[in-house]
C-alpha cells in the first residue's frame, strides 16, 4: 500500500487532534466538570482524590503517589482548588505523608501548606524565599522548613530560618548549624554521620510523627516510676532530650531508614559513606577496657565477648576503665575501625547485665526502656 496523500494526512492529523481525551470521562471527573471544572484540571482533582484515599492503608505506594499528586498542584488552578475542596480535618495527615514522601523543596511545601490549611492554620501561601513568615500561634512551621533545607543540604538557610525563631539560648540545634556550616568541609565522615542522626531524630520529631516517641516516653516514665500527673506534664520533654528513645525510634521504628529514604539528599548522604547501612547497626553493651598505643578506646562487647576499639580516643580519656556503655557501633565506609553511632549511654554494672540477657534474649524496645530506667538513672556519654 503506498503513502497516504497529503491530503489524507492533513485529514487524518485534524482528526487525531480534535480531541484531547479518548472517550467519556469517568463519573467523578464528570461530576467536577458539571461543577465548572475544565477536563484537565477535573482529572488532575481525580489525581488528589485517589492520593487522598490510598495514601493511609497503603505506605509503599507513596513516593508514586505523592509524584502524581504533585504534579496536578503544579497548575495554580488545582492548587487553588486543593485549598477549597481537600482541606478537611482528616485530609491533614495524609498531605503530610505525601510531604515525607518527596524530596522536592517546592512541592513538599505545597503538601504542607494544604496540610495546615487543614489543620485549620492560618497560612499565607508565598513564594519559596519567603518561607520563614509560614507559621501561626500554635506551630512554628518555619521549624519544618529548617528541617527541609537541613535534609537538602542547604545549612546555612537553616541557620538563618532557626535564628528568625524564639530558641533557646543553648540551643543544640542552632549550635550544631552553625558548626557544620562553619566547619562542614573539615568534619570526618563519622562526625557528619552524627550530625545525619540528629537530623533524623528532628524528621521524627515532627508533629506528625511524634506519637510513636510519645508511646516510649510514657513507657521510661512509668519505668521511673511517674504516676499519671507527672506523666501528663513531663511526656512532652522526655520526648525531646532523652536519647535512649531516640535510638529505639531511629533503629527500632525504622526512624532513619525513612529518613534516608525519603528527605536526605544524596549529597548530604555521601559526606558519610556507608550510611545506607547504619539503620541495621546492632544494639549493644560494652565495658571500657583501656586504649590502645593510638589512645583509641578499647571496649569488650558484653553479649558476644568480642574485643573491639573505636575511633574515640575521648571515650578513654575521659571515662574509667570499667565503665559500661549501652549504645550501636557503626561504621563509615572505608574507615579502618567502628565508632559510636553517636554518644553512648552509661549504664550501671546491674542494668548492664539486665540489659545484656534481654538483648540476647530478643527483648523488644519496651523491654528494654524499662530495664535501663528501672535501674540507676541513664545519662549520655558527654
Amino acid at each position: 500500500m503506498g503513502a497516504p496523500s497529503p491530503a489524507k494526512r492533513r485529514k487524518r492529523t485534524k482528526t487525531r487532534r480534535s480531541s484531547t481525551y479518548a472517550g467519556a470521562p469517568a463519573p467523578r471527573i464528570r461530576e467536577l466538570m458539571d461543577q465548572g471544572w475544565g477536563r484537565r484540571d477535573a482529572e488532575h482533582f481525580g489525581v488528589l482524590e485517589l492520593a487522598l484515599d490510598i495514601a493511609p492503608t497503603i505506605p509503599e505506594a507513596h513516593p508514586i503517589l505523592a509524584r502524581d499528586a504533585a504534579i496536578a498542584l503544579r497548575w495554580p488552578p488545582v492548587y487553588a482548588g486543593a485549598q477549597a475542596m481537600y482541606t478537611a480535618p482528616d485530609h491533614a495527615p495524609v498531605w503530610r505523608m505525601l510531604a515525607d514522601a518527596t524530596r522536592d523543596h517546592d512541592e513538599r511545601l505545597r503538601f504542607l501548606t494544604l496540610a495546615a490549611i487543614s489543620e485549620g492554620k492560618e497560612v499565607t501561601v508565598m513564594e519559596r524565599d519567603d518561607l520563614a513568615e509560614l507559621f501561626d500561634p500554635g506551630e512554628l512551621v518555619v521549624h519544618d522548613a529548617a528541617r527541609i533545607a537541613e535534609a537538602a543540604g542547604d545549612f546555612g538557610k537553616a541557620l538563618e530560618l532557626l535564628e528568625g525563631t524564639i530558641r533557646p539560648i543553648d540551643d543544640p540545634w542552632g549550635q550544631e548549624l552553625r558548626h557544620v556550616v562553619a566547619h562542614g568541609d573539615e568534619m570526618p565522615a563519622w562526625r557528619w554521620g552524627r550530625v545525619i542522626l540528629a537530623m533524623a531524630v528532628r524528621y521524627c520529631l515532627e508533629p506528625r510523627t511524634v506519637e510513636v516517641a510519645t508511646h516510649y516516653a510514657s513507657i521510661v516514665l512509668q519505668a521511673l516510676g511517674a504516676d499519671s500527673a507527672t506523666l501528663r506534664t513531663q511526656v512532652a520533654a522526655r520526648v525531646q532530650y532523652d536519647q535512649v528513645i531516640h535510638d529505639v525510634v531511629l533503629f527500632d521504628e525504622g526512624g532513619l531508614a525513612a529518613f534516608l529514604d525519603f528527605r536526605l539528599a544524596p549529597e548530604v548522604a555521601a559526606r558519610c559513606p556507608g550510611i545506607a547501612d547504619w539503620p541495621d547497626a546492632q544494639l549493644g553493651v560494652f565495658r571500657l577496657v583501656g586504649s590502645d598505643s593510638d589512645g583509641n578506646a578499647t571496649l569488650i562487647d558484653l553479649a558476644s565477648g568480642r574485643t573491639v576499639i573505636i575511633a574515640d580516643p575521648g571515650l578513654a580519656r575521659e571515662h574509667p576503665v570499667g565503665r559500661c556503655f549501652y549504645g550501636r557501633l557503626a561504621r563509615a565506609a572505608g574507615a579502618e575501625l567502628e565508632h559510636f553511632a553517636w554518644i553512648p549511654t552509661i549504664v550501671d554494672d546491674l542494668t548492664a547485665n539486665r540489659v545484656v540477657r534481654a538483648i540476647r534474649d530478643g527483648a523488644i524496645a519496651e523491654q528494654r526502656l524499662t530495664l535501663l530506667h528501672s535501674g540507676l538513672a541513664t545519662r549520655p556519654a558527654s
